[in-house]
């Protein structure tokens, strides 16, 4: 399974995976906009670790009438299609504008950003390595493979690089987005919910705090091919917790957190940004006792 589309740009269109849209799908297009309802595309990215998943999965649950693609795939993989379609990759982040530039349908588009604090993302594993830290300021991990033989290497973009695209994202004019904080999402799901339907007048038919209670219509699972080689590292079918948030302060994370933000002090500037610190008092970290270390 890999994290990269192979999505690509062609002579007379935009080939996706063999498909081609040229100017008559473009033409067809336009012409069912003018007899029928205008159709929605949900894009979920944002900063990998950021809940990406957990927040599908309550879409996913909670939405009627949507296909939602199974797994993470880039939008432009069903963007094509006429129908209300929602997917899921981080690495949409850096798609935007081409998600935008090959909305074909003319569909509406509801681009929701996932934000979380720097430094819990810095500090997190993934259910396919359970080893090591999966985002570094320069690098992240990619997985290639199935379980239990997954295989990751260092090629995936860093928090340098999705830090430089989500903020062309939320100052960009042209590009509407939704920023979804993590922190927010797992302390009043259903605040959250309610700001999205404000914003975007998408219609929920359950709430996002009860989402756990529907996992048959959750569209990322980790089974079968993509089992997690830590099943305590998958949440996304977890109830709503907040106990994750401000994971950064334990103890066996202080080196990690010493070690990113003295190697790259541009990390202060991420944590500014986005509201979650307004000084660098901070730091040094400050981290509870080593009673309440758990990796997470």
């Amino acid at each position: 399974m890999s994290l990269y589309s192979s999505t690509k740009r062609g002579l007379k269109g935009v080939v996706h995976h063999g498909r081609v849209l040229t100017e008559r799908t473009k033409h067809f297009g336009a012409s069912v906009l003018g007899r029928e309802r205008q159709r929605t595309q949900i894009v979920v990215c944002g900063y990998p670790r950021s809940g990406t998943s957990l927040f599908y999965n309550m879409l996913g649950s909670t939405l009627r009438a949507f296909t939602f693609e199974r797994g993470e795939r880039s939008a432009l993989d069903t963007l094509w299609k006429y129908r209300d379609c929602a997917s899921k990759d981080p690495l949409d982040t850096f798609r935007l504008e081409r998600i935008v530039d090959n909305n074909i349908h003319q569909k509406k588009l509801v681009l929701l950003l996932c934000i979380r604090d720097p430094r819990d993302i810095i500090t997190s594993y993934h259910p396919f390595d359970a080893e090591h830290y999966v985002m570094s300021y320069d690098f992240s991990l990619a997985f290639e493979g199935e379980y239990p033989n997954y295989q990751s290497t260092r090629d995936g973009p860093g928090l340098k690089r999705y830090f430089k695209a989500v903020r062309a994202a939320i100052e960009h004019g042209r590009i509407d987005v939704l920023e979804i904080r993590y922190e927010e999402l797992v302390t009043d799901p259903d605040a959250v919910q309610d700001e999205i339907r404000r914003s975007t007048g998408l219609a929920f038919e359950r709430l996002f705090s009860e989402y756990d209670k529907w996992e048959d219509r959750h569209p990322l699972r980790y089974e079968g091919r993509w089992a997690p080689t830590k099943p305590e590292l998958a949440k996304s079918s977890d109830p709503v917790s907040a106990k994750y948030v401000g994971r950064w302060r334990k103890p066996q994370h202080r080196t990690r957190i010493l070690e990113q933000f003295t190697e790259h002090p541009e990390l202060f500037d991420m944590l500014r940004y986005h509201g979650y610190e307004s000084t660098d008092d901070w730091f040094p970290p400050d981290c509870a006792s080593e009673t309440e270390a758990g990796r997470s």
